[in-house]
């Protein structure tokens, strides 16, 4: 009996100390950089650095201490973080990167009006957390020139716009959207159990518009503005009969 004791203490142990491990905020420090770069981190605003680098963990800061002017940040590769925290207000802040890097987010993600994002960087949302509250997503307005991997989670999304030739795909989840616009290149969502609650909402896709069987809509309010008679992009399952092609927003 005192041995299962024993044991049970080092695993509760263990996952405790890995959870202060994994659970961590980092700053941005030193100016323009490479987002993997660990002399750019410390753990406290405009201090020194941590020689540590971001992880699926990671809440990641950018404030007016992280540079003494305008500041650029270049992903390049793989790039993990949890969240975004843009509280820059005297310098611009650019993202940089290849459509051959990606970045891979498990929570809020919401741009201010002077974050430039520049990249191409492909941008991954996956959140498996156990409470399933929601994750933010805002892009201010702005056009990312990305394409986009809603992977797991729940999330509020508002303001999702990126070109034509850029694809948003939602492979699991559930997505809010009230009040706001998706205007994308293409749309798709046919592979696991996919919801969406729409409010209000703008839905405008140039291209293709692919909706499998695993995909239900909850929508008020909502226009949906697709090539419906465009057999080669529209291709929607016919079970999915919830959407509301005439409504016009109020």
């Amino acid at each position: 009996m005192r041995l299962i004791t024993k044991r049970l203490f080092f695993i509760l142990l263990n996952c405790f100390s890995f959870t202060l491990l994994s659970a961590q905020t980092l700053y941005w420090v030193g100016g323009a950089g490479n987002f993997n770069d660990q002399k750019h981190w410390s753990l406290n605003s405009g201090g020194a650095s941590s020689n540590l680098i971001p992880n699926s963990g990671t809440d990641v800061v950018f404030d007016d201490l992280s540079g003494h002017s305008n500041v650029s940040i270049l992903f390049i590769g793989k790039n993990l973080a949890k969240s975004f925290l843009f509280l820059n207000q005297s310098y611009s802040l650019s993202l940089l990167g290849a459509e051959s890097s990606y970045l891979t987010i498990s929570g809020d993600f919401v741009l201010n009006e002077r974050v430039l994002p520049e990249f191409q960087t492909r941008l991954n949302f996956s959140s498996s957390s156990i409470n399933k509250s929601k994750n933010f997503v805002g892009f201010f307005g702005r056009t990312i020139n990305s394409n986009l991997n809603f992977i797991q989670g729940v999330w509020d999304l508002s303001s999702v716009v990126i070109p034509a030739n850029r694809t948003a795909k939602f492979i699991s989840g559930n997505y809010y959207l009230d009040n706001t616009t998706i205007n994308v290149g293409n749309f798709i969502s046919d592979s696991l159990k996919v919801q969406f609650y729409i409010k209000k909402g703008l839905v405008r896709v140039k291209n293709k518009f692919v909706i499998g069987q695993n995909t239900s809509f909850a929508t008020s309010d909502t226009y949906f503005d697709v090539k419906k008679y465009d057999a080669q992009n529209y291709q929607v399952n016919s079970g999915v009969s919830s959407f509301e092609w005439t409504k016009k927003l109020s």
